[in-house]
């Protein structure tokens, strides 16, 4: 009886050598190229999740903002106080209708 050949061409015998086909290196390196995209794919979708959390704080930041300084407009105004807004190089002056002299 024989010696049964290795059915696991990566696996050695003592005293055998493993040849390599060139469509064997060909596969390995598509599968370690596949497995790169993947490890890349995946890192940017977790880039894109935490940019869209961040993006999304900053906006319900600005959104909490601006009623804030409605509300405070809003407020001095009904207090019949002057209100100077500045935009650029302009300043108005807000004040309640209901604050007017009659």
């Amino acid at each position: 009886m024989g010696r049964a050949k290795c059915k696991k061409p990566w696996i050695k015998r003592s005293g055998e050598k493993v040849k390599m086909t060139e469509e064997k290196k060909y596969i390995i390196l598509v599968n370690v190229l596949i497995l790169i995209l993947v490890i890349i794919v995946i890192w940017q979708y977790n880039v894109y999740l935490n940019d869209k959390e961040i993006i999304e704080a900053r906006e319900s930041g600005h959104v909490a903002g601006f009623q804030e300084a409605i509300n405070q407009i809003a407020s001095q105004a009904a207090a019949c106080q002057q209100i100077p807004l500045r935009m650029d190089d302009q300043t108005i002056t807000i004040i309640a209708l209901e604050c007017l002299p009659q």
